[in-house]
C-alpha cells in the first residue's frame, strides 16, 4: 500500500535520475559532523549546561537535529534499497545489533578497564563526569555496556519492520501501529515502569524508557522509522521539487514556529524540553510528530542550500553520509579515548576546549574513515565475511560475560 499522495509532475531531477538525492545526503553528513559529534563530545567531557552555548548544542543540535534525522532517514531508506526483503531486513537487523553489542565493548567496556575510574556503581555513560551524579535510578551493579543506543534502535528497528512487512501489513498500518507504540512507551516511562532485576530491567530498556541510560528505546522511537518509510514512498516519486518545496517548507516551518510557540506557552520552555532525558527519550507522541514535520523542512533548506554548493565539492561534502555507520561508530571510540585522556589528565573544559575538541574528533574520524575504506575494508569484509558467525559469537560472548561478571 502506498500513501495516497499525488506528487507534482514535471521532468525528473537529475537526484532522483541517480537513484541519490544531494539534500539527503547533505543533511545526513551534517547531522553526523556538526550535531551528533559536538553533542557527544559536550555530554561527555563537561557538566556545564548552565550556560547557553552548550544549551543550545545539547538541546537543539542534539535534540531536533541528531537521532531523529537519522532514524527518519533510516525509515527513507527501506524504500531506496532493492534489499528490503523481510529476511535481508532481519539479517541487517542482527548485524546491526552485533555492530551496537561491539561499540559498547569498545567505548564502555574498554574504558572502564582500562582506566579503572571507581566502581560499576558510581558510573554512567561510559563514567561521564557530566552524568557522575544522575545514576540514582540505574542499576548500580552493571556498567554501562548495557546502553541502549542508537544502534540497538536501528537493529530492533529493521527486525520489528521485517515481521510487520512478513504480515503484509499495509505503510500506513504500520505507521498506525509505530503511533500506539509511542503511546504506550510515553506511558510507560510516565508510570516509571521497570523492573526490579537489573538484567530483566536492561532488558526492558530495549523496549521502554525503563532507566536513565535507556536511550532510544523501540517504543518511543519507531515512530520516526515508520514515517521516515511513510514519507518516503512519496518523497520518491516527486517529479519537480521546486513546486513541492515552494510549498513544503513554508508549511513546515509555520508547524514548527507553532510547536514551539505552544510549547513556550505551556510553560515548557523550548530547550529544557529536548535537555530532560525523560522528555527526550520517552518522547510524547505529540512532540514525536511535530519533529517528523521538522525534518522534511531541513531537507527542502538542504535542497535550497545544495544550488549554491558547486557540484565538485558535492562528492567530498556527501562522503560522510555515505558512510554514516562507520562515522557514528569510530566517533564514540575517538571521544571515547579523548575521556580517558581528560578524566586521567584533569583537564577541565570551557567552550572554546570543547569547540576545538569537537573539530579534532571530526577529523580523527574522517580520517580513520578515509583510511578503513581506502586500504583496509576489502580485506577486513573479506575476512570477516568467511567467518561471521564466529565474530558474531566472539562478540556477544564478551558482552554477555561482561554482564555475568558485573553481577557476581
Amino acid at each position: 500500500m502506498t500513501p495516497k499522495m499525488t506528487p507534482e509532475t514535471a521532468p525528473e531531477t537529475p537526484s532522483a535520475k541517480s537513484g541519490r538525492h544531494i539534500e539527503i545526503d547533505f543533511l545526513k553528513a551534517f547531522t553526523i559532523l556538526f550535531c551528533m559529534i559536538p553533542v557527544h563530545v559536550w555530554q561527555n567531557h563537561t557538566d556545564l549546561f548552565d550556560n547557553t552555548f552548550t544549551l543550545i548544542v545539547d538541546s537543539f543540535l542534539g535534540g531536533f537535529m541528531a537521532a531523529p534525522v537519522f532514524m527518519f532517514c533510516m525509515g527513507m531508506g527501506f524504500v531506496f534499497t532493492r534489499h528490503n526483503s523481510p529476511g535481508e531486513m532481519s539479517w541487517r537487523g542482527v548485524k546491526l545489533l552485533t555492530y551496537g553489542a561491539a561499540l559498547s565493548i569498545l567505548t564502555t567496556l574498554l574504558p572502564y578497564l582500562l582506566y579503572n575510574i571507581g566502581t560499576a556503581d558510581n558510573i554512567y555513560c561510559s563514567s561521564l563526569p557530566a552524568f557522575a551524579n544522575q545514576n540514582e535510578d540505574m542499576v548500580q551493579s552493571l556498567p554501562t555496556i548495557l546502553t541502549v543506543d542508537i544502534m540497538q534502535l536501528a537493529g530492533l528497528s529493521f527486525l520489528l519492520f521485517a515481521l510487520l512487512k512478513k504480515m503484509k501489513l499495509g505503510h500506513w498500518a504500520i505507521f498506525g501501529i509505530s503511533v500506539a507504540m509511542c503511546i504506550a512507551g510515553s506511558l510507560a516511562g510516565y508510570y516509571e515502569l521497570h523492573a526490579e532485576n537489573s538484567v530483566v530491567n536492561h532488558i526492558l530498556g530495549l523496549f521502554f524508557c525503563s532507566y536513565k541510560a535507556s536511550c532510544f528505546p523501540l517504543f518511543t522511537w519507531f515512530i520516526f522509522i515508520s514515517a521516515g518509510n511513510l514519507f518516503g514512498l512519496w518523497y520518491k516519486s516527486i517529479k519537480n521539487k521546486a513546486k513541492v518545496f515552494s510549498w513544503l517548507i513554508p508549511v513546515g516551518a509555520a508547524i514548527t514556529a507553532a510547536f514551539f510557540i505552544i510549547q513556550n506557552t505551556a510553560h515548557q520552555p523550548i530547550f529544557y524540553q529536548f535537555l530532560s532525558e525523560e522528555d527526550y527519550y520517552g518522547m510524547p507522541v505529540g512532540d514525536a510528530l511535530a519533529v517528523t514535520v521538522f525534518i522534511p523542512l531541513l531537507f527542502g533548506i538542504w535542497w535550497l542550500l545544495a544550488k549554491l554548493i558547486p557540484a565538485r565539492w558535492s562528492n567530498a561534502l556527501t562522503y560522510p553520509s555515505r558512510h554514516i555507520n562507520q562515522y557514528y561508530c569510530v566517533s564514540w571510540v575517538w571521544i571515547s579515548l579523548l575521556m580517558g585522556v581528560t578524566l586521567a589528565s584533569g583537564w577541565v573544559h570551557d567552550n572554546l576546549t570543547l569547540v576545538l575538541d569537537s573539530l579534532a574528533i571530526i577529523l580523527l574520524v574522517t580520517l580513520t574513515v578515509y583510511v578503513y575504506n581506502r586500504f583496509l575494508k576489502e580485506r577486513w569484509e573479506a575476512a570477516i565475511s568467511r567467518h561471521k558467525f564466529l565474530w558474531m559469537s566472539v562478540v556477544w560472548s564478551i558482552w554477555l560475560g561482561s554482564i555475568v561478571l558485573c553481577n557476581i
